[in-house]
């Protein structure tokens, strides 16, 4: 687990004096300003801790901490200061949301018990967060699972965009990966209340007709009030409301990404995946996708789409096969649509098998409703 503590203080001596009597046990690294403060966080953070004296030349500590409480929002955070006065104090735990204050000059044990506190708690948080990112995750996996019995065509998309959107993330804004995989996870939502022939045509770029492009443009906003009312995920519910803006020109969208709004971000990376996932399933190429993407500044921040040039779209190679459905496991991907004998799409090509498709699929066949086999992809590691 990684514990290190960030010392901010303009004074030499006393970061000498805190290193010595901490940095037997946690990593410490110091910092004289507030400015050198957020670079080491920007190109080494996030910390377990920042320790930070109040009163400094240029940025003060409360101005520090306030700015970490947004950036880095797991990061504890300790002020120092001379100054005994009360206001000092609430005005630091209000803005600051500081874990403790500590009044100089204090001992060196008292210093000690405060940084294990302090890291004891930073453990608290991102145990806690982990875990319900994990159970978001895990009970998105399910939802999306079984509602791709009902429409296999979303599920497909969603599959396709997720790693893609992921891989964005963890290279812009790694601290939002989980927000933005959930979103991918689940931007195709809305799409269940769609015909499956009208989003096969919406897929493939067939024109559709004014009342069917309304219809189609609907599902994020479908989506976002179905998600919004689950505690935790609203930002995840706006970014799938947001995925489809054809512009990104305010103000904010076109801030250094450091400094957007998770939600704002989070849309602009999912509607990436989207329309590179579009571009490649009308046959372009996958870097003829990214320099047509490069090409609309309007709409895709060029960052985001600098990021696909190390995108793969898998680090597996396949084997074609024809399997009996028996022989299916789950991540196989179909090479053709699957239909039952009457004509009626059951899966369409592309999608990828999951545990509940599966038994779907056995049951069909045990029925007499279903073919035997199946064309599908089967991958397999690349060898190094």
């Amino acid at each position: 687990m990684d514990d290190r503590i960030l010392i901010v203080d303009d004074e030499p001596p006393i970061i000498s004096l805190m290193q010595r009597v901490i940095g037997a046990e946690f990593a410490v690294t110091a910092a004289h300003s507030g400015a050198e403060a957020l670079d080491v966080i920007q190109r080494t953070g996030p910390f377990a801790v920042v320790v930070s004296d109040m009163r400094m030349p240029g940025m003060s500590g409360l101005e520090l901490l306030s700015r970490i409480r947004v950036e880095c929002p797991d990061t504890v955070r300790l002020m120092c200061s001379g100054d005994g006065d009360l206001h000092t104090a609430v005005t630091a735990v209000n803005e600051g949301a500081v874990f403790r204050f500590l009044t100089k000059p204090y001992t060196a044990d008292v210093l000690r018990s405060t940084i294990r506190s302090s890291v004891e708690q930073h453990r608290l948080i991102t145990a806690e967060r982990t875990l319900l990112e994990r159970t978001l995750n895990e009970l998105t996996q399910v939802l999306t699972d079984v509602l791709g019995l009902v429409n296999p065509s979303p599920a497909t998309v969603r599959l396709r965009v997720r790693p893609c959107a992921v891989h964005i993330a963890k290279a812009v804004a790694p601290q939002m990966t989980w927000q933005v995989d959930l979103a991918s996870m689940l931007s195709q939502l809305g799409c269940l209340t769609l015909a499956p022939e009208l989003l096969q045509d919406a897929y493939s770029g067939k024109a559709l007709a004014p009342l069917e492009q309304e219809r189609v443009a609907s599902h994020p906003q479908i989506a976002h009030d179905l998600l919004v009312r689950i505690p935790r995920l609203e930002v995840v519910a706006a970014i799938v409301l947001n995925q489809g803006r054809q512009r990104y020109v305010t103000d904010e969208e076109r801030a250094p990404i450091e400094t957007r709004r998770p939600a704002v971000l989070g849309s602009q990376i999912v509607r990436v995946a989207l329309e590179f996932d579009r571009l490649l399933l009308q046959g372009v190429g996958r870097s003829q996708a990214r320099a047509a993407l490069a090409k609309r500044t309007e709409e895709f921040d060029p960052a985001l789409v600098r990021a696909l040039e190390s995108f793969s779209a898998t680090a597996s190679v396949c084997d074609v096969k024809r399997l009996v459905f028996n022989q299916l496991d789950v991540g196989m991907v179909l090479e053709e649509d699957l239909r039952t004998h009457g004509g009626v799409l059951v899966a369409p090509k592309g999608y990828t098998i999951t545990l509940p498709m599966i038994h779907r699929l056995r049951d069909g066949q045990h029925t007499g409703n279903l073919p035997g086999d199946v064309l599908v992809s089967v991958y397999r590691p690349r060898a190094v």
